[in-house]
């Protein structure tokens, strides 16, 4: 992915996790390199430099990297308006001004969602919908998926 040096974060994930070790371990040979943060409401994020503050504050209680922190925060103050469906419109807001969208997809992963009177009835995953919206707006695509144990690359 020449000449990428901007990465937008969603939520809290362990593919999140690893995305971001990647773009920081990046950033050691490319310091240019911006993370930035879109969260939704009730997460917890912050700037490096409010990292470091907090950091000094508790360093006599714990010795570990407890928080991610990006260079940028962007908040999207109108997708708090949306509720459960916040996370939906993030992403969106996300893909919008992306060129390149990473997914970790598994096409044969099925979501559930329990309705009236305890039956289960299959929706789409929130990764499945973002993925959905990034193809119609023609956006490059690179989905991730753990198919059989073996890692895939699926490059559209």
């Amino acid at each position: 992915m020449e000449g990428v040096d901007v990465f937008l974060f969603g939520s809290k994930s362990k593919f999140v996790d690893l995305c971001y070790k990647i773009a920081t371990d990046l950033q050691k040979d490319y310091p240019h390199i911006k993370r930035i943060s879109f969260p939704t409401k009730g997460e917890f994020v912050c700037t490096v430099q409010e990292k470091i503050e907090f950091e000094k504050r508790i360093k006599s209680f714990f010795n570990v990297d407890l928080i991610n922190d990006f260079e940028e925060i962007d908040y999207n103050v109108q997708n708090h308006l949306y509720g459960v469906a916040s996370y939906v419109q993030r992403n969106k807001y996300m893909i919008d001004k992306s060129d390149i969208c990473v997914f970790f997809y598994d096409e044969n992963y099925q979501a559930v969602k329990e309705g009236k009177g305890g039956m289960i009835r299959p929706r789409n995953s929130g990764t499945k919908i973002a993925l959905d919206y990034a193809e119609r707006k023609g956006k490059k695509l690179y989905i991730i998926n753990n198919q059989h144990n073996n890692q895939q690359l699926k490059i559209l």
